[in-house]
């Protein structure tokens, strides 16, 4: 089975994937923290390359211009809290608060170029977003070694939502006012990136790039580094590279081609079987191209057993992305379901005693 947790890029040249996959390790889900995606940022053959551009030199500009260049005496890391083949995550401490530290390993391997640029698209990324409750903070990045930036974003000191779906102690503590409330996060979450101009493409929506916060009363989207910034006026062409993010939720106009349009909608297919495995603690299965018949499968919405949000998540996995509805949409949609359960904050709570927090 592919693991969750490795997203992938599209390449024509499938032996030197799986080659690169055998030598990644997982990062340590169990810390809590953003997690550093140690998969390739782009495995595409440079005959066929994305049209993403990564220009290390404009992005670190912005760093400076806008003020979020933190020198590196102002750092102390504390606690390695996630380790991959190319990164690591730590617990540092900046200004009287604690961190997620997130650098590059000196290695060398090729795996370090397409490091490097997933934490320059991140950065390029969080530099131009505000603050939003449902979206990890930027809190500053250390450019001096410019070739291992050190990027510091909010510590939320949760699990990620996949951890939590997928412990054991947790699992059948959720209740309509924390699938209500989770599922609004998510939406807000894309939102806030696809509601702008330039809009801003995920292209790995996943619960394992959702952390839990301590108090378990919101979600907060993380990880950017397969994310694209798209002028609105060249979302009706634009090219992407296809078979982005992680194959269980890959909208299906990504899964089937190698180079080719699509848009935010892709993100919106990805939300939704997010949201259907917070409503009923399933793990999706995956699409298939062996049919046109089975890319149009999807899981069973009867295991829900919520009339209201069944009908919600079968609008946004829609098969053609133009008949999914937008973030702002799914917002309005869930705001209007005729039992739309307590917001109270206490309710969204789980009854999980604890069973998930992080050391």
């Amino acid at each position: 089975m592919l693991g969750d947790n490795l997203p992938l890029r599209n390449t024509p040249a499938d032996r030197l994937r799986k080659v690169g996959e055998a030598s990644r390790k997982k990062l340590s889900e169990k810390e809590g923290a953003l997690l550093w995606q140690v998969a390739p940022s782009s495995m595409m053959n440079a005959a066929q390359p994305d049209t993403t551009l990564h220009q290390p030199g404009v992005v670190f500009s912005k760093v400076h211009s806008g003020n979020w260049e933190v020198p590196r005496e102002e750092i102390k890391l504390v606690k390695k809290i996630g380790n991959g083949a190319t990164g690591d995550v730590y617990r540092a401490y900046h200004k009287g608060k604690f961190v997620a530290a997130k650098m590059l390993k000196d290695c060398g391997d090729g795996l370090i170029e397409q490091a490097y640029e997933d934490i320059v698209m991140e950065v390029q990324v969080l530099v131009s977003l505000g603050r939003h409750p449902n979206v990890v903070q930027l809190m500053g990045v250390c450019v001096e070694n410019k070739r291992r930036p050190i990027l510091l974003e909010e510590l939320v000191e949760g699990p990620n939502l996949e951890v939590f779906l997928q412990n054991p102690a947790c699992r059948g503590k959720l209740q309509r006012p924390t699938i209500y409330k989770w599922s609004t996060d998510i939406w807000n979450s894309l939102d806030f990136l696809h509601n702008r101009d330039p809009c801003i493409m995920h292209r790995d929506v996943k619960p394992g790039n959702f952390m839990v916060t301590a108090d378990y009363t919101a979600l907060k989207l993380a990880d950017f580094g397969m994310s694209k910034l798209v002028p609105k006026s060249q979302m009706p062409s634009v090219i992407n590279t296809g078979y982005t993010g992680t194959v269980r939720y890959m909208a299906p106009e990504v899964l089937t081609q190698r180079k080719g349009h699509y848009t935010e909608k892709a993100d919106i297919y990805s939300a939704a079987l997010v949201m259907y495995y917070i409503a009923t603690e399933k793990r999706p299965n995956f699409l298939t191209q062996n049919s046109e018949e089975d890319l149009r499968k999807r899981p069973d919405l009867s295991v829900v057993q919520w009339p209201s949000i069944e009908a919600i998540i079968e609008k946004a996995w829609q098969h053609k992305p133009e008949a999914r509805p937008s973030a702002s949409e799914m917002i309005r949609l869930l705001v209007a379901i005729p039992d739309k359960p307590s917001e109270n904050l206490r309710d969204v709570i789980p009854s999980i005693g604890g069973c998930c927090t992080i050391s």
